[in-house]
């Protein structure tokens, strides 16, 4: 019985995997070329229509080592996403995507990276990130996961972002985004059914989706 409704669940309630991953989809529509910061191991980008082509790029050899076993990009980049300038000439993709990556930086380095970004894409930037400042530590074998700054809202749109809530409501405690509230299952339900509203009103949102038309 438990094991249905886990799978009851799954099938009808994963409203902000949904609209997360339909969202990035619709933003990626009609693009040719992609570059993803930060890339991963398992990218956003394994569960959408593909027809572009794109380049991952991340700073750990183990994470570009599975990600090519799933054959999720094109091509892949060994680097610091702080010295793609110094590897792609100006407006090189069409669209640049840093999805749960400026949180990994310091303030100063994500600002950086934006203006960076900025210059390479030549139509849109993606960035995904928490609403403020989330503490998570490292972990023994990926000391990158550490998160050294927060971006809000306000802020996003400072720099001429337009921001979509994610991942329901920001009040609901999380660790590593899993939500950590018992009884987990009705917990992840109201985040569920609360993804609907953020999504217009990103500033009560657990994540932000920020996207800038260049």
């Amino acid at each position: 019985m438990k094991n249905f409704i886990k799978k009851i669940y799954r099938v009808y309630f994963p409203l902000r995997d949904i609209i997360y991953l339909k969202e990035l989809e619709r933003q990626l529509k009609d693009m040719e070329s992609v570059l993803d910061l930060g890339c991963g191991e398992s990218s956003p980008l394994k569960n959408i229509k593909k027809d572009f082509y794109s380049i991952g790029i991340d700073l750990s050899e183990e994470n570009i080592k599975k990600s090519k076993e799933l054959k999720i990009h094109n091509e892949y980049c060994l680097m610091n996403v702080l010295d793609i300038d110094k590897f792609f000439p100006e407006k090189s993709f069409d669209i640049i995507i840093a999805l749960d990556l400026i949180e990994h930086l310091s303030k100063e380095e994500g600002k950086l990276l934006i203006k960076k970004m900025e210059k390479l894409a030549k139509k849109k930037i993606i960035i995904f990130t928490p609403n403020g400042f989330v503490k998570q530590k490292a972990i023994k074998n990926n000391p990158f996961q550490k998160h050294k700054s927060g971006w809000n809202c306000s802020e996003m749109k400072q720099f001429g972002y337009e921001c979509l809530g994610m991942n329901g409501i920001k009040f609901i405690p999380r660790e590593r985004a899993d939500i950590i509230l018992k009884p987990k299952r009705f917990w992840e339900i109201v985040a569920d059914i609360s993804q609907k509203y953020v999504y217009h009103f990103p500033s009560l949102a657990f994540q932000l989706f920020c996207v800038k038309n260049l």
